[in-house]
């Protein structure tokens, strides 16, 4: 996707949102992608449980304490599929997968850390404590970007794999702002 640029009345540079048919391409990553992320979330946390449970069953073998793992094992499971932290992982996708020049993230394009990344997670460049923590996401941000001011192509990570890449367009994502570029195996 190329950048369109409109020139406003002050003859200053705008750039356009992108439309699909009618649609807001960013509304419809969340529909489709996000969706999708927050299925195969579910499924594999239910793996996780079906895979747990039969381990416990196999190595324990006093009933009382087959029941308290039993019990522990679908506690996690019922915290990992909450309302809450299901709705952190769609905002956690939604930043990551439907964010053309992946604003306010880690590699949104220019030479810092950008300030909105940094309100994220509460941090003051003022403050001493920040300021180590800053410096060391800076550093970081340096061995990913080089001397380069942007490691984006059409608002995907340049070294992400073309298999990744192709796999995350064909489920419906407009960009990938984050330097992991696989998706685990469970």
């Amino acid at each position: 996707m190329n950048k369109t640029y409109k020139k406003n009345r002050h003859g200053k540079k705008k750039t356009l949102k992108k439309r699909v048919g009618g649609v807001d391409l960013v509304k419809k990553c969340k529909s489709t992608y996000v969706t999708t992320s927050v299925k195969r979330k579910i499924s594999e946390a239910k793996k996780i449980y079906d895979r747990d449970v039969k381990l416990a069953r196999k190595n324990i073998k006093d009933k009382t304490n087959l029941k308290k793992s039993i019990k522990d094992i679908e506690d996690f499971y019922k915290f990992f599929i909450n309302n809450k932290n299901l709705e952190r992982h769609k905002k956690s996708e939604t930043q990551l997968f439907c964010n053309p020049g992946c604003k306010g993230t880690f590699l949104e394009p220019g030479n810092k850390v950008s300030s909105e990344y940094l309100k994220q997670y509460n941090l003051n460049p003022a403050n001493p404590n920040d300021k180590k923590f800053i410096h060391d996401m800076e550093k970081k941000r340096k061995t990913l970007f080089g001397n380069k001011k942007n490691i984006l192509i059409d608002n995907f990570y340049e070294n992400a794999s073309k298999k990744y890449l192709d796999a995350i367009k064909k489920e419906g994502a407009v960009s990938l702002c984050s330097p992991i570029v696989d998706r685990p195996k469970i």
